[in-house]
């Protein structure tokens, strides 16, 4: 996928996530899809979970050389424990269980 195709999906998910919080009522100053990116990688740090394995689960490249070498990928077992890390105790997650 060339990257102008990659930026419309973005923009276009980015949009629908928008008009979803809206109807949900959970569009805020603060919120916005891009705010779960923010909150998840704030969960990973205080998880303890190292940044490659934190950029792993975002779908973000390896940067620098550590990106070229190997095939890039991590076994499943490896990014579930990174993420059974994650505490989500104190995440709201009200406005959305609303929804049927």
């Amino acid at each position: 996928m060339r990257r102008s195709e990659s930026q419309a999906q973005n923009r276009q998910v980015n949009s629908g996530a928008g008009v979803y919080l809206e109807r949900i009522d959970a569009k805020t100053f603060k919120t916005s899809f891009h705010s779960f990116r923010h909150n998840f990688e704030d969960a990973c740090r205080n998880g303890g979970i190292p940044p490659h394995i934190m950029n792993a689960l975002q779908g973000h490249s390896e940067q620098g050389m550590a990106g070229r070498y190997g095939d890039g990928q991590y076994k499943l077992g490896l990014l579930k424990d990174a993420v059974d890390r994650i505490d989500d105790s104190e995440w709201d997650f009200g406005p959305v269980s609303r929804i049927t």
